[in-house]
């Protein structure tokens, strides 16, 4: 077939109106008419399918009542609302290394870590939650070029150094995080590390969402179009938090939601208050079970 064939050959839009079982039965049909199924616009069963009949072929004619509604077409043609726009983050500060080594020595190792971890706060409920992790440090160490902070038992959190490039790919809480420590991990005897993941300058890579995560730019309905910023996985990687583009903190930026469909909505947060939060949970529990 050469491109005179195919310019030759009209394009139709046809579509069975979501009548049958399924998006892939629909477009069957179409073929059983003489056209050559394209690509369904829109949201199935709403939409509809773009086909293509060769000149060589005498044109099938499509029942009158799949033929496409002025309704269905707009449906198919709706483009995505643009998102709204992310408040630009600030240039923060990065914290230095270097000064890991204070906190070794401190003795007063609650201020310590409560002043340490301050950018990851924006709420009162967050500084609560700040002295409470704070009183149950029990040493910083360094060792080679990561912190650790040790809790009470045998749970500590390895940090890695600050994210020192630019901030434009992420909201502000998120860099108010990553220039105090780019990558965070939590391990305990409980199971397998939460992590909050390494920044590369574009996004959080977690293989395991690539597996099935799929941007569909004609799905008006889909609010990941392009692959969302995951910073946090808990335990095994099933649990992720990522950053929501329909879901807003008072200040305008995207928030954090746990994706999880058991938990229903849950409210947006600061993701840096996430973190520590997952922390605390995890002493809690770990607490609990020592007590049994």
């Amino acid at each position: 077939m050469t491109l005179r064939d195919i310019f030759e050959g009209a394009f139709y839009s046809v579509m069975l109106r979501g009548r049958e079982r399924s998006q892939a039965w629909d477009m069957y049909q179409v073929l059983r008419w003489g056209f050559f199924p394209l690509y369904w616009k829109g949201i199935w069963p709403k939409g509809y399918c773009l086909a293509y009949c060769p000149a060589e072929l005498p044109h099938a004619k499509v029942p009158a009542e799949c033929v496409p509604t002025p309704e269905q077409l707009a449906d198919g043609d709706r483009k995505r609302a643009k998102p709204t726009p992310m408040p630009p983050c600030p240039d923060y500060p990065a914290t230095s290394p270097e000064g890991w080594k204070e906190l070794v020595d401190r003795p007063d190792r609650a201020t310590a870590f409560r002043q340490h971890f301050s950018p990851f706060i924006h709420t009162s409920d967050g500084n609560e939650l700040l002295d409470l992790l704070g009183k149950q440090v029990s040493a910083f160490k360094v060792q080679g070029k990561k912190l650790i902070v040790q809790f009470g038992g045998d749970a500590y959190m390895a940090c890695k150094p600050p994210w020192t490039g630019s901030l434009a790919a992420v909201p502000p809480t998120v860099g108010a995080v990553i220039r105090v420590h780019n990558g965070m991990s939590l391990f305990h005897s409980g199971g397998e590390a939460d992590e909050w993941r390494t920044f590369n300058g574009k996004t959080f890579p977690h293989s395991d969402w690539r597996d099935w995560w799929e941007g569909d730019p004609d799905d008006s309905d889909n609010p990941f179009p392009k692959m969302p910023l995951i910073p946090i996985t808990t335990t095994d990687g099933s649990g992720l938090w990522i950053i929501h583009p329909d879901k807003r903190l008072p200040n305008g930026e995207p928030a954090a939601v746990y994706l999880d469909a058991r938990l229903g909505d849950p409210d947006p947060r600061p993701i840096g208050e996430i973190w520590l939060e997952i922390i605390a949970s995890t002493l809690t529990l770990m607490d609990a079970m020592k007590r049994r």
